[in-house]
């Protein structure tokens, strides 16, 4: 016990501090019995001096590395914090856009999700509307009661049933011109010969939660122009945009006093469009490009896509689909293979090869396109197997199917809203992609490979500089420079400067990340000059030399330009 109570002194006698300094001292401790003298002074004094020299930098070198470590880890902890702010700001302007998506398919769903139901009741308003104009005001008197209550009984029925339309959003759009010369009816017209007749049916619209305020049409207006003399002449349904009524019949009168014969009908009905046209997209879509052999039969191909709907109906039954599992489909054709089947178009659609300082838009050419949106992926993958079966054997040269799919609510792989100037309302779309004689619509496909590696390092702020809108909202820079996106498109780099022309975009993500990924690029118009516009100020064409931004970030690698006929044109094929 007294040795290791002996060892321990020792021990803790190795060190004094002397107090009343700042200085360390160190003392010689006993280390042996042999050797059992102190420290003598000039022991003390030289390790004194050790210390003071050595001890100052020792104390430097450690805090030195301290502080170092302490600026790397708040370098590290104020990354952090930024990347942690972007994520929340992200996250909150996409649950700000989900909450004004999900506000507005309740609004919708409110107004518009018994449509179907009051267009049916619609038929019987009209009928009630036609039975209480039918009858002579002169005989609603006591003398005949019977007649006179049967009247009011249906003008009650009458007024209630438009209350109940008013109350879900429904109101009657009055027509412009009244009858003339003879007498109003949804079915008929009936006259002696000679005598010129026009009739006009009530239209409804359902209200609209937008800012146009112009709500959804859920009727037609009834139009017939007929020169009286058979039995009986129908009523033509008419879907009338823009033009107002009393020009549309003024103009129809006028060309039955000039050409008609005493059994000429004429009819206002606007030729019917494809179903892909315009159209709200869906989650999927399909991208069918086909290049046909030299050898080919184009009559017989044509005569096998005339038949598109008919796949569609074989894929998705019609009796027991609705708008979750529904295939919305059309099908356009290249310039020369259309001109040998069915003749010239309304205006000339030949794709020309581009180039600018950013990257090229070759020209890929084509025969065929096909495209079709659905909410399942699968079903337009039977749907593609179901069109290249039908094909006549020994026709395709080669072809490609490109699968598209909704990327984080409606974005591009780049991260920005895709679509955001397009056309919200039907009436809008139809107009602006639909070739008003013909029904038919000339497109536009591209297919573009992103540059992933610069979307992902590459500064937001710069990205948004090129393509002239926040990434995360969409907003539109008030300052942005005259290569952004948005200036290209609208000619000007003026802050909501005015689009010179507009198409409907159905353009969606493509891709895998072990090949190429992107963006298809589809677009339809009215006229080949609206997109003919858009593609020249891309690259640089348009006379100041700038070329887009956007092409710093993705590369076109095929393009070209298709009609789809109207629904005319098209069963015109099947013969």
């Amino acid at each position: 016990m007294a040795a290791v109570t002996n060892m321990w002194a020792r021990s803790a006698a190795r060190f004094c501090l002397l107090r009343g300094s700042n200085r360390v001292q160190f003392l010689r401790p006993f280390s042996t019995a042999a050797d059992g003298r102190p420290a003598d002074a000039s022991d003390s004094v030289k390790s004194e001096e050790t210390v003071q020299n050595a001890a100052p930098g020792a104390e430097k070198l450690e805090v030195s590395a301290a502080e170092k470590a302490l600026i790397e880890e708040k370098s590290k902890l104020q990354e952090d914090l930024k990347e942690l702010k972007e994520k929340y700001i992200r996250a909150l302007a996409e649950t700000e856009n989900v909450r004004q998506r999900m506000n507005k398919q309740v609004d919708d769903a409110k107004l518009y999700g018994i449509q179907g139901f009051c267009k049916d009741l619609l038929e019987v308003a009209d009928i009630l509307g036609t039975a209480t104009t039918s009858v002579p005001q002169e005989q609603l008197t006591d003398a005949n009661p019977h007649l006179k209550n049967l009247f009011d009984g249906l003008k009650m029925t009458e007024t209630q049933l438009q209350k109940v339309f008013g109350k879900h959003g429904l109101f009657k759009i009055a027509p412009i011109i009244a009858v003339k010369d003879g007498r109003r009816t949804a079915a008929n017209s009936h006259g002696t010969r000679g005598t010129l007749h026009v009739f006009v049916a009530v239209g409804c619209r359902a209200a609209s939660t937008r800012s146009s305020g112009t709500g959804r049409r859920v009727a037609p207006w009834l139009v017939g122009v007929a020169a009286a003399g058979a039995a009986s002449y129908g009523a033509y349904k008419a879907t009338l945009g823009s033009q107002s009524l009393a020009t549309t019949l003024d103009e129809a009168v006028k060309t039955l006093r000039e050409t008609a014969s005493p059994h000429k009908v004429i009819a206002a009905a606007p030729p019917e469009s494809q179903k892909s046209v315009y159209s709200q997209g869906k989650d999927h879509a399909l991208y069918l490009w086909i290049y046909l052999c030299p050898q080919a039969n184009t009559r017989e191909v044509a005569r096998a896509v005339s038949r598109l709907q008919q796949y569609v109906d074989k894929v998705c039954d019609p009796t027991l689909t609705d708008e979750d599992d529904e295939i919305l489909a059309g099908v356009g054709f290249g310039p020369n293979f259309y001109s040998q089947v069915a003749g010239k178009t309304n205006e000339p659609f030949v794709y020309a090869h581009r180039k600018g300082v950013l990257g090229e838009m070759p020209s890929s050419g084509g025969d065929i396109f096909i495209h079709a949106k659905s909410n399942q992926i699968s079903k337009l993958f039977e749907l593609c197997q179901e069109i290249m079966r039908n094909l006549p054997k020994n026709s395709v040269e080669s072809f490609e199917d490109v699968y598209s799919f909704v990327y984080k609510n409606g974005r591009d792989l780049s991260g920005f809203i895709d679509g955001t100037e397009n056309a919200a309302d039907e009436d809008d779309r139809r107009e602006i992609a639909v070739e008003k004689a013909t029904g038919g619509s000339y497109v536009i496909t591209q297919k573009w490979i992103h540059n992933l590696d610069v979307i992902e390092s590459e500064k937001e702020k710069t990205l948004e500089s090129w393509v002239g809108r926040t990434r995360p909202d969409s907003i539109e820079l008030q300052r942005k420079s005259i290569s952004s996106h948005v200036a290209r498109m609208t000619a000007s780099n003026a802050f909501q400067a005015p689009k010179p022309f507009q198409i409907v975009r159905q353009s969606m993500p493509y891709g895998t990340l072990s090949g190429d990924a992107g963006l298809f690029f589809i677009g339809y118009a009215a006229s080949p000059r609206n997109i003919e516009y858009m593609l020249d100020r891309m690259v640089g064409a348009g006379g100041d030399g700038h070329s887009d931004d956007i092409m710093r970030l993705s590369r076109n690698v095929k393009g070209t330009y298709w009609y789809f006929p109207g629904v005319a044109q098209l069963k015109k094929l099947e013969c």
